[in-house]
């Protein structure tokens, strides 16, 4: 399988990541790839997004069938589900896996700040 490369005018700008929060991606679908099919899929995808100027995010899953398309808003991704099948994922899942995220994190953090403290 070919691999995937968002082209700069889909990838979100790096600027972009700072100034807003991870909540501002939080309307998620998932969808279901074939293996063999994945790249022009995803190709297709990329150029829909681009031609309506809809800011996307495509992240990984465990399942490595699988993909989560995220969106800034609700609309973008009842939009993406009408032209491209998948499934809406329940906001109550995404915040609880954030604020997961976030606390594991802030976890990390600390405990990188307590090493830096004993050197």
């Amino acid at each position: 399988m070919t691999s995937y490369q968002p082209s700069p005018s889909t990838a979100p700008l790096a600027g972009d990541s700072a100034a807003r929060t991870n909540s501002a991606w939080s309307h998620q679908v998932e969808l279901r790839l074939d293996r063999s099919g994945a790249g022009e899929r995803l190709r297709r995808i990329e150029a829909w997004c681009a031609d309506w100027q809809i800011g996307v995010r495509v992240m990984s899953t465990l399942d490595p069938c699988a993909v989560r398309v995220c969106f800034e808003e609700p609309k973008f991704a009842r939009a993406f589900v009408n032209h491209f099948g998948g499934v809406i994922v329940d906001a109550a899942e995404v915040e609880r896996s954030m604020s997961e995220d976030a606390a594991a994190e802030d976890m990390f953090d600390r405990l990188a700040r307590e090493y830096d403290e004993d050197d």
